[in-house]
């Protein structure tokens, strides 16, 4: 079974994460095909826009917490390293650089890496039941995925350092409210309202588009990689905290975690 699903549709490119049994948590196998479709979509000329999307209950769940707590209990940590959180970093980096809209579909939850990748896109259109939560916090890390810097400069510091710090869900209203998603529309409506957006961005002069993007990109994000590194350095020190154990197994085992023993 395909991990990630396309498909074409009058120019526009519908991608969705295809692994419903674990809310789309982005394991380093899914991660990987992700990339690798964006990178070609990217270099498609026949894409003019694109769609991303989950299948199953909800958008993404994030990290594979049930993968991080078998290494926990197997080998007393997760075993991630520089080159893994790079990978991860590559899924917003691709949405941002490529030189075509991206629109995210989010439905049910999209939490931690799947709440950056909602963020990080250019059009965010959500179903009233969706959540978005910074979870990062509530199993001892800190946020992934360029998280922190879409949260920051869509937000501000104070509003961003609230949602990162506390890991509380934020409603489809409030995320809207607060703008950090373009529309609302019903569930049943959701993806039809999407390619409604992709086939109007399409429509538009490819190379306005473009550069469009790139404007917006040059003004906020200079300081990007410097952030990167800053992320990779937090969250590799986070993940081999007794904190970060504590959070992952506390999740699992659905109980109250015990954090600063």
């Amino acid at each position: 079974m395909s991990l990630v699903l396309t498909e074409m549709r009058e120019g526009v490119c519908i991608i969705k994460m295809n692994s419903p049994k674990n809310m789309n948590a982005l394991d380093r196998a899914l991660r990987e095909e992700l990339i690798d479709v964006m990178k070609k979509v990217s270099e498609d000329p026949e894409v003019k826009a694109v769609i991303l999307a989950g299948e199953g209950k909800g958008f993404c769940a994030g990290g594979d917490l049930g993968a991080m707590y078998k290494d926990i209990k197997t080998k007393g940590e997760f075993g991630a390293k520089d080159e893994d959180l790079v990978n991860v970093e590559k899924l917003a980096e691709c949405m941002r650089t490529m030189d075509k809209p991206v629109i995210a579909a989010v439905h049910g939850a999209a939490a931690g890496a799947g709440a950056s990748l909602a963020f990080a896109a250019d059009f965010t259109v959500s179903s009233p039941e969706a959540k978005y939560i910074m979870a990062f916090v509530n199993v001892g890390l800190v946020p992934d995925t360029g998280g922190m810097f879409w949260l920051v400069r869509a937000l501000g510091y104070k509003r961003a350092t609230e949602l990162a710090m506390l890991g509380e869900p934020v409603t489809a209203d409030k995320a809207l409210e607060y703008g950090l998603i373009n529309k609302i529309v019903p569930r049943e409506e959701l993806m039809d309202e999407a390619f409604k957006l992709a086939k109007k961005l399409k429509n538009k002069p490819v190379d306005s588009v473009r550069y469009i993007k790139e404007m917006v990109n040059e003004m906020t994000m200079k300081d990007y990689w410097d952030s990167m590194a800053t992320e990779r350095e937090g969250f590799l020190y986070c993940m081999r905290t007794d904190n970060f154990k504590e959070g992952v197994s506390a999740f699992v085992e659905k109980r109250r975690p015990e954090f600063n023993k």
